[in-house]
């Protein structure tokens, strides 16, 4: 082999370890940015978590899933709890309005679990027990809220239901999942 192919064989070898390197760094960045990026997203959820409103609503449907006044089923929950007309007052303190705060919470974490975009170990380990000790007033009103759409003289049930909070029911399910391989079995 002359000098000069022996040269050409070097700056090959070089060339490939310089681009190994560089491909490297670009994935331990991109690793960092995400670990990052989660870190950042865990903290935003758990911010959101202890929003006073939230624990408000966590307290009032915590209360009331312990309570004789708990819906459980469409109809007692559409006769006990359902405004009738949810959207017309969207700041409304009623028990209805919290039961859908904590819905729209749960679903929306549902989603960043699912997205891989928050740790999963780190929302079961924070939510997991809340939620499935308020799932008998959540479980019913997901169904009303469901089948439930508005008309000219107030909610009308629906064949079809519609997809709304379809998330939460995967995250309790992955709650309980969790909470017994983690801790043992709930309850």
């Amino acid at each position: 082999m002359s000098g000069f192919d022996l040269l050409q064989t070097l700056a090959i070898l070089l060339t490939a370890l310089g681009v190994t390197v560089t491909a490297i760094q670009v994935r331990a960045e991109t690793s960092s940015s995400k670990q990052a990026r989660q870190a950042e997203l865990s903290w935003s959820m758990y911010e959101a978590y202890i929003d006073p409103d939230l624990r408000r609503a966590r307290a009032a449907v915590e209360h009331l899933a312990n309570s004789d006044a708990a819906p459980r089923d469409v109809a007692g929950y559409q006769a006990r709890i359902a405004d009738g007309w949810p959207w017309s007052e969207h700041y409304d303190e009623s028990l209805d309005a919290q039961v859908r705060r904590l819905l729209r919470f749960y679903n929306q974490l549902s989603i960043l679990v699912e997205k891989h975009l928050i740790d999963p170990d780190f929302v079961f380990g924070l939510v997991g027990t809340g939620l499935v000790s308020v799932w008998p007033v959540l479980e019913p009103a997901i169904a009303y809220y469901q089948s439930y759409f508005g008309g000219p003289e107030g909610p009308d049930w629906q064949d079809r239901p519609r997809s709304l909070y379809g998330k939460v029911r995967l995250l309790h399910d992955h709650c309980v999942a969790w909470e017994r391989r983690e801790v043992g079995t709930f309850r």
